[in-house]
């Protein structure tokens, strides 16, 4: 077997697999949160805390660091074949589930006297399994996963997926006793002693006011808590959440619509103006380049949920293999305006259609109203009667009826991968909001396994975008983390998706 790539090699010798460090705080971090705990099991988790109890109590073969880049987390060492359709995982042979009392006490009531908290490959395989059986379509390239010895793995895929780092990172794949799962049944997850954890901390109590998250002294992973106590609290509102920081009653803030000073990014979606290729008007690349190259970009205002604005439609901290898009160097393409060449043109494609005149329907969230206001006059004093613009504003949270309904020709919309990855982004092409389905990859570099050639591949597609005139960036959006002004090392990763408390450690 002829491996030529080796990522991340065993660094167990580097690793301590110690829970705890000296210089380890014993504050309590208090964070607000919206919506309650419905399970505690790992692969149902659908709201706020429930993600965070996730990340930070359960730990699979990966994770993210604090700049997005995959680490090994309950893998020591990971190899991939050549062709990219075999990996094989070495694991902590230290790793153990954490198992309460009263969890031991249900497990002896239920016949099981004596429970071996070893993590072994059979319990990734069969919590990768039941990862599968919960979500069939981000796992289906593995065709087969097998233990080469208690602690090894070699998972083989169908064909190559170079998402697959970013997928067993960023989704639930954890661990899982099948003994343990079959002797609660149906009780699984419905208490805090109905689950086996494995992370930095143990869930130790939740009621519906408040969660609190303890470290736990029988982690033997790669990471050392820095903090004894997290309590998330139940908020009823979001400006509470807010007020609540702003005041100091909590440490930690996350927001999908402002950053406040100082606040790390993850980024979600990146907005643009765009067309819908499946429309009469947006089909033609002639049509497109009328409109986009007579547009002043400089005067497009930022809204208030903008992060930042949009340097291309990648954005900056999404996935590539084991390190992120901007890593790799590049040129922000520009849609250049050329307000000569868009009249001549218009001109051509009516004189050619034996048209008088164009209808545009221009979708746009009602915070930038003005400034598709401003673009559409800039159009009306080149073009005069020859265009027709029909705005219609829409509020943000309705951003992905308004791309599903269609019912534009240009709009300013996301595009709202949900693996952050650039395979994952350029997936949405072909459906809402652009409908464009050419290809626009260079298939034999994108699935290269080198990643300096897969980055070429996905550059490329997407300055065809921004050439072709589907999508031009504007800005990004995603979350943003607020510390405390003396709390350092927690960050957020996969567009906020995921927050690690580990680190958390008060400077003062």
């Amino acid at each position: 077997m002829k491996k030529i790539i080796s990522v991340l090699i065993c660094i167990s010798i580097l690793f301590s697999f110690s829970a705890c460090s000296l210089n380890a705080s014993n504050g309590l971090f208090t964070i607000g949160v919206l919506g309650s705990v419905q399970s505690f099991d790992p692969l149902k988790a659908e709201s706020d805390i429930e993600k965070m109890l996730s990340t930070n109590c359960f730990e699979g073969l990966l994770r993210f660091d604090e700049n997005s880049k995959i680490d090994l987390a309950g893998a020591t060492a990971y190899t991939v074949e050549k062709n990219g359709t075999l990996y094989t995982f070495k694991l902590n042979p230290d790793a153990s589930y954490h198992l309460s009392k009263a969890a031991k006490e249900l497990l002896v009531e239920k016949g099981i006297k004596k429970f071996d908290t070893t993590i072994t490959a059979q319990d990734y395989i069969y919590g990768i399994q039941s990862f599968q059986e919960a979500y069939p379509e981000p796992l289906k390239s593995i065709k087969e996963i097998k233990a080469v010895d208690e602690f090894t793995i070699e998972i083989k895929l169908s064909k190559a997926d170079y998402d697959l780092l970013y997928k067993l990172a960023a989704y639930p794949v954890y661990p899982r006793s099948k003994a343990f799962c079959d002797a609660m049944n149906k009780d699984l997850g419905t208490s805090t002693d109905t689950i086996l954890t494995n992370g930095p901390y143990y869930i130790k109590s939740s009621d519906p006011t408040e969660t609190l998250m303890e470290r736990c002294y029988d982690y033997n992973g790669n990471i050392h808590t820095m903090n004894k106590h997290i309590v998330l609290y139940t908020t009823g509102a979001e400006e509470a959440l807010e007020e609540r920081y702003l005041n100091g009653s909590y440490s930690i803030y996350t927001s999908r619509d402002i950053a406040l000073e100082n606040a790390a990014v993850s980024y979600s979606d990146v907005w643009g103006l765009c067309f819908n290729c499946k429309s009469a008007l947006g089909a033609s690349q002639g049509l497109r380049f009328v409109f986009l190259s007579s547009i002043n970009f400089g005067i497009i205002e930022m809204p208030s949920y903008a992060i930042s604005k949009a340097e291309a439609v990648i954005p900056p901290d999404f996935t590539l293999g084991d390190v992120t898009y901007s890593d790799f160097a590049s040129t922000p393409t520009r849609y250049t305006s050329d307000t000569e060449k868009a009249q001549s043109t218009l001109d051509a494609l009516l004189a050619k259609y034996k048209k008088t005149s164009y209808t545009l329907k221009f979708a746009v969230p009602a915070e930038m109203e003005s400034t598709a206001k401003t673009i559409i006059k800039d159009w009306e004093e080149l073009f005069g009667e020859k265009i027709v613009v029909e705005l219609k504003t829409f509020d943000k949270k309705d951003a992905s009826t308004i791309a599903t309904e269609g019912d534009y020709e240009i709009a300013i919309l996301p595009l709202s991968p949900e693996a952050r990855t650039p395979q994952g982004l350029l997936d949405n092409i072909s459906g809402a909001p652009c409908y464009y389905e050419k290809s626009i990859m260079q298939q034999e570099k994108a699935y290269s396994p080198i990643s300096e050639d897969r980055f070429k591949a996905y550059h490329s597609a997407e300055n065809t975008l921004i050439e072709n005139g589907v999508f031009v960036p504007l800005f990004y959006t995603g979350t943003t983390l607020n510390l405390a002004e003396n709390l350092k090392g927690i960050y957020i990763a996969d567009g906020g998706d995921l927050i690690y408390f580990y680190g958390g450690h008060q400077t003062k």
